[in-house]
């Protein structure tokens, strides 16, 4: 016989209760009245609980973590954290339309956490509509300003959008921080690209190869608007490089790389390890690779991995 999930009821009866405090606060004079407020809070944390993805194929481990994660949803004094730790756990093994409705919950539960926003714009910023990503991340950045990926990413999303102008501005803060002024560069020489300015972008291009030489998407950027631009020299020098440099390279995540001991997934796993190597962190690397070596054992590209990185510790 054919059954419904159970998660139907509780979203069934999530928007039922939200429905009804919300006739309930169009009809308070005093609109301040803490148990609704926290009523409203449950509602929207048991929204954002995700049908429980397929899962065949992934290690048992993954399953005895998500067990524990939803026997929290049973008290209300660890329903926060469960939501929590759900959603980082979606986040970091690639179930992006799961964490982003957790995340979606958890910036209006904790609309002080700059992290839920940023995780939010995150999961959904290769999105054909760029319009959800720039907003997470442009509430991230008022929430908490000293992040540099929100506004490195933030100006991504304005390029995706079209959107130069505010692109340079969301860049431009970027260029005085020693780490990350090669990626500003980068995001300036995209946008130059978009106007046709072809020049101007290679020049923006040199500069972000000058700040940081082991990006291969610099080079392969610099293969695809050279010739637009006129240039010769140095395209295949380019090609070199690219050939040379085994990884692609993003800006390093602190925020995302804290998630690694939630991860079920060896492939993310010795990424994750690689780009703790790239900052120099070979002991972190090192425990992320055991990690994925707990989960697959037998792959021998793990192996391999692990092994170079303990001789070279």
């Amino acid at each position: 016989m054919w059954r419904i999930p159970k998660q139907i009821y509780i979203l069934i009866a999530a928007v039922i209760v939200l429905g009804s405090l919300l006739y309930q606060l169009d009809h308070q004079v005093d609109r301040q009245s803490s148990p609704i407020e926290d009523s409203l809070l449950e509602a929207e944390l048991i929204m954002g609980i995700p049908t429980i993805p397929n899962l065949g194929g992934w290690p048992p481990s993954l399953l005895v973590a998500l067990r524990e994660i939803h026997r929290g949803f049973g008290d209300q004094e660890t329903q926060a954290k469960s939501l929590k730790d759900l959603g980082r756990l979606y986040f970091i093994n690639g179930f992006m339309g799961q964490a982003r409705q957790c995340f979606d919950a958890l910036r209006k539960i904790e609309p002080s956490e700059a992290r839920w926003a940023y995780f939010l714009g995150m999961v959904t910023r290769d999105y054909q509509n760029k319009e959800l990503a720039i907003e997470a991340f442009r509430e991230s950045l008022l929430i908490g300003q000293a992040y540099p990926n929100a506004r490195y990413h933030l100006g991504q999303s304005y390029l995706g959008s079209g959107r130069i102008l505010e692109s340079v501005d969301a860049f431009g803060p970027l260029l005085g921080k020693n780490e990350w002024a090669g990626w500003a560069h980068f995001g300036l020489a995209k946008g130059l690209a978009l106007e046709e300015r072809y020049v101007e972008a290679l020049a923006e291009l040199d500069l972000a190869i000058e700040e940081m030489g082991d990006v291969r998407e610099f080079y392969a950027f610099l293969v695809e608007v050279a010739p637009y631009a006129g240039r010769r020299s140095g395209v295949e020098n380019a090609r070199k490089e690219l050939e040379r440099i085994e990884y692609d390279r993003d800006p390093y995540d602190p925020w995302f790389q804290d998630l690694w001991s939630l991860c079920f997934d060896p492939f993310r796993l010795m990424l994750l390890a690689k780009a703790e190597e790239l900052e120099g962190d070979l002991s972190k690397a090192s425990e992320i690779l055991e990690r994925a070596v707990e989960i697959d054992g037998e792959d021998p590209e793990i192996l391999e991995a692990l092994e170079a990185l303990l001789r070279r510790l």
